[in-house]
């Protein structure tokens, strides 16, 4: 019974032992929380006054001091002071290490009282409070990495230290971790801060910042998020020291939220280093680097496995003074970017105001100029870029400065949805260029990339090369801003915009999307140039009709518009696309030059019917619409300009058109087709039309010209004369109402050529009729009417006229008889000669033709003219001049001698046989006719 109460006894006096011993340790983290260890050969020694915890001794090995803890916890209101008062100030590195179990808890400020830098290392973790701050004139970096290394091969481990360590008196060099190396979570919104050109990193395993904030004016902040077993460089610098990755395999992530900001600006901003796998901003979370003074910035580098910005987080690496910005390069294989504003309303603040603040941009990645330093270059590489829901990239210059160029690189895709990349120029400063090189790029509810000028700057170039396919696809929810790939030159612009340079496999611009330059002022518009080696299609229009599928440049002021140049396989323009220069004011429209190998094929109407598809060039106020662009309000006085086509086949169908157009005294332009088909049907036209101006012709060069269902080829005008028509094909066509005019109102009708082997279904006509008609009238009278020249090359001067015979010969008359087949024949074959084909049977694949004549041009020879009466629409007759033009019936640049049909032939002074085209006047030798022996 004693013995039971005495082991009672025991037991309770131990449970209250053990309560005293957790009551006292408790007490010795609340009251000390900065405790030391004895691994050192020289051990650290803490002192406690009021608040302060001061550290001191600690072993010196050359310009390194070393401190080792047990913990290292800095609760609010408490400062974790590092004294070197009591040894020389000549230290350069503080090294410090927690070998204890517990995470290292910083809410209070940790202070140094000299420049050295001071490295902490504690593998269970780090957390730095709201209230965390630092008072280090030096460099800091905190780590959970296991131990420091060291040049000579040694280290400063914390978790392997039952042997006093072998301290080195070199710089250290790199971080070692273990596996599953633990987070660092900073919350500290007053802030970690080092001295203006110092470093500040936090190197671990996961990164958060829940709101908290880090600082280094002018010096380097480095970020980095490392898996198991990595090993981080460190590179010492002038002003603290650099990070490499170069031996991490695998990386974690760093979580930017609750407004976290990372900073290095200042009168030269500094340089960030971030790498991370996935590395998240969100909720207006900032990484800066921006210039305020006259000193350049340095760079920001973010490289992740993703890049994701949301909820208004973006990067800056910007200038508000006179140097100029840093980089910002970006390395991830994804970019992902969600904004929170309305595109419209960001377009709205930036056309109206011409600038614009980073917050009010909200989501994104920036290289901006807002004083007279230049923006610099803003570089992504990734394989896939997403912008959505009004998220930006932009290198745009908003004062004196200059703008930086931006380049993508995103080996798979690039996506805008309702977002831009964007570099307009809005003030002085001349725009930088933006290049897009990806394998699919695709635009969507307004997106798109831009770059304009607004005022004195130049506006800069785009470049997009995408090896797959680009695709342009809508509006804004408004249908005021087109999906679209656009440089243009606004109202107060005065120096010329940018060309925009399309390198792609297939082009699909459809609902109202398009690529455009446009001009509001004196500047000049830039080029529109489009290489597709497969496919450019335009398709349709907005939801609200008032945004065709476009390719178009436009002159709304005194500057002229740019040219387009589509190079490509196949072009389809249908349901209301359209490729189109157009002037509404004294600017001159841009050219059209098409090219496309196999086809252009122009069909149909919008879908109201209101607008037809089409390939123009307009100096008219009623030209392609734009619900962005307001209605000109000066009558139009520019020129339009020329469209010229080359392609296999050209077909119009279904109400579409091919037009150059004038209005009042605005000069049409000249339109040129050179196609091996040129098929019009069912109401379409080619048009050439002027009200009160000049030019308006139509040249036409094709193997094969036909007209169906009430299709037009037209150079018509009103108070001015009928354009020129020519037409030089081997066939044309007309039928069905369909009609070639050159007709005028209040001029002279024009003149139409028609050079051709053969016309079917039409003629000349005095005036136009429910028939076929090729006319060149004038509403004056008679003696204004135009000229019409057919001219049918059937007919050549080179073999003479004929007269046919009157009588039929009977063919069996003349073919050779074959030897009986039961009597012995042979035959022998001599050289390339035989018996004749069978005339009844089809040619063989051996029989075989070649030209071997050698081309030339014939310019001298005399043309034969006869002339024709043709009927009149009226029942009497007009003399009507056909020219048989031989040679000039080809293309004028390519004129070439006859083929000529064999009339004849003749033995020559060196017994060869020759083919001739008359027929010569010989006597037959009898041996022309064996060909063959019977033998009996």
């Amino acid at each position: 019974m004693g013995s039971f109460i005495q082991k009672k006894s025991f037991i309770l006096l131990l449970l209250t032992g053990n309560l005293f011993v957790d009551l006292l340790v408790s007490s010795k983290i609340a009251h000390a929380q900065v405790i030391p260890d004895d691994t050192l050969p020289q051990n650290t020694v803490v002192t406690k006054d009021g608040n302060i915890s001061e550290i001191q001794q600690g072993t010196r090995v050359g310009d390194n001091l070393f401190h080792s803890f047990e913990e290292f916890s800095v609760f609010e209101g408490s400062t974790a002071f590092f004294n070197l008062e009591m040894i020389n100030q000549d230290v350069q590195n503080i090294i410090s290490r927690v070998t204890g179990n517990t995470p290292s808890k910083i809410n209070g400020t940790i202070k140094v009282n000299n420049a050295a830098n001071l490295f902490l290392i504690n593998p269970q973790g780090i957390v730095f409070g709201a209230n965390a701050q630092l008072d280090v004139d030096g460099s800091f970096l905190a780590s959970t990495a296991n131990s420091i290394q060291f040049p000579d091969g040694r280290e400063f481990s914390a978790t392997n230290f039952s042997t006093p360590p072998l301290l080195s008196i070199n710089v250290p060099i790199g971080l070692q971790f273990g596996s599953n190396p633990a987070p660092i979570s900073n919350q500290s919104t007053a802030g970690l801060q080092v001295n203006s050109g110092q470093t500040l990193a936090l190197v671990g395993g996961e990164l958060r910042f829940p709101g908290g904030h880090l600082t280094a004016s002018q010096g380097r902040i480095e970020l980095g998020s490392v898996g198991d077993n990595s090993f981080v460089q460190i590179t010492p610098t002038m002003n603290g020291f650099t990070l490499g990755y170069e031996g991490v395999d695998n990386f974690q992530d760093i979580n930017l939220s609750q407004q976290s900001v990372v900073d290095v600006s200042g009168e030269g901003s500094g340089f960030i280093n971030i790498q991370g796998g996935q590395v998240n901003l969100s909720q207006a979370s900032q990484i800066l680097a921006n210039t305020t003074g006259n000193r350049d910035g340095g760079d920001i580098t973010i490289q992740a496995e993703q890049l994701n910005l949301k909820e208004g987080a973006f990067v800056s690496a910007s200038t508000f003074g006179d140097g100029a910005a840093g980089r910002l390069m970006v390395n991830a294989a994804l970019v992902e970017i969600i904004g929170i504003r309305n595109l419209q309303e960001v377009l709205d603040t930036l056309f109206e105001e011409k600038t614009i603040t980073l917050p009010e941009l909200g989501t994104g990645l920036f290289s901006l100029s807002f004083g007279s330093g230049a923006a610099n270059s803003l570089i992504i590489n990734t394989e896939t870029l997403s912008l959505q829901e009004g998220g930006f990239i932009s290198t745009s210059p908003f004062s004196t400065g200059s703008g930086g160029d931006m380049m993508v690189r995103a080996s798979e895709s690039v996506e805008l949805v309702g977002s831009e990349l964007f570099a307009d120029s809005y003030g002085k400063g001349d725009a930088g260029q933006i290049t897009v090189q990806t394998r699919q790029l695709r635009a969507s509810e307004g997106g798109g990339i831009f770059n304009s000028t607004f005022d004195a700057g130049r506006g800069g170039n785009v470049l997009i090369q995408a090896s797959d396919s680009i695709e342009l696809m809508g509006t804004t929810p408004d249908g005021r801003f087109k999906s679209s790939i656009a440089s243009n030159a606004f109202e107060d612009a005065t120096q010329a915009t940018g060309n925009v340079i399309i390198e792609t496999r297939r082009l699909t611009i459809q609902d109202g999307a398009g690529i455009g330059g446009a001009t509001l002022g004196a500047a000049q518009g830039g080029t529109i140039k489009i290489q597709a080696s497969e496919s450019v299609e335009l398709i349709g229009t907005s939801a609200n009709g008032l945004e065709l599928s476009s390719l178009n440049t436009q002159s709304f002021g005194k500057g002229a518009a740019g040219d387009i140049e589509v190079y490509t396989r196949r072009l389809v323009l249908r349901d209301g696309g359209v490729i189109s220069t157009t002037t509404q004011d004294a600017g001159r429209a841009g050219r059209v030059v098409i090219r496309a190998s196999e086809s252009v094929e122009v069909s149909g109407v919008s879908a109201d019917g209101k607008f037809p598809s089409s390939l123009r060039s307009d100096a008219s106020s009623d030209s392609v619409p734009s619900g962005f662009i307001p209605p000109p309000q000066t009558e139009v006085l520019g020129e339009a300009g020329d469209v010229t086509i080359e392609t296999g086949r050209l077909i119009i169908r279904d109400g579409a058109e091919v037009t150059v157009n004038g209005e009042k005294f605005a000069a049409a332009g000249n339109l040129r087709v050179d196609a091996d088909l040129i098929w019009l049907k069912n109401g379409s036209r080619i048009s050439a039309t002027t009200r009160a101006g000049t030019e308006g012709n139509i040249t036409l060069q094709t193997q094969n010209l036909l007209l169906q269902n009430q299709s037009q080829i037209s150079t018509n005008a009103e108070n001015a004369n009928g354009g020129n028509i020519r037409i030089d094909t081997g066939n044309l066509v007309a039928l069905n109402n369909s009609d070639i005019s050159a007709n005028a109102q209040a001029g002279a009708g024009g003149r139409v050529t028609v050079n051709a082997f053969g016309i079917f279904g039409t003629q000349f006509r005095e005036a136009l009729t429910p028939e076929s008609d090729i006319t060149a009238t004038s509403a004056l009278g008679a003696e204004f009417k135009g000229i019409v020249n057919i001219n049918i090359q059937a007919i050549d001067p080179n073999q003479g006229l004929i007269r046919l015979p009157e009588n039929f010969i009977e063919p069996n008359n003349q073919i050779v008889t074959a030897c009986d087949v039961e009597q012995g024949n042979s035959f022998v074959v001599t050289g390339r000669g035989g018996l004749p084909e069978d005339p009844t049977q089809t040619l063989r694949g051996r029989t075989l033709w070649q030209d071997l004549r050698v081309l030339a041009l014939n310019e001298e020879e005399g043309d034969y003219v006869e002339t024709l009466h043709v009927p009149s629409g009226s029942g009497a007759s007009r003399d009507v001049t056909v020219e048989s033009l031989g040679d000039r019936g080809e293309s004028p640049s390519e004129r070439r001698s006859p083929i000529v049909e064999a009339q004849g032939w003749i033995i020559n002074s060196q017994g060869q046989v020759e083919l001739v085209a008359h027929v010569p006047d010989v006597t037959p030798h009898s041996s022309w006719y064996k060909s063959a022996t019977c033998l009996n």
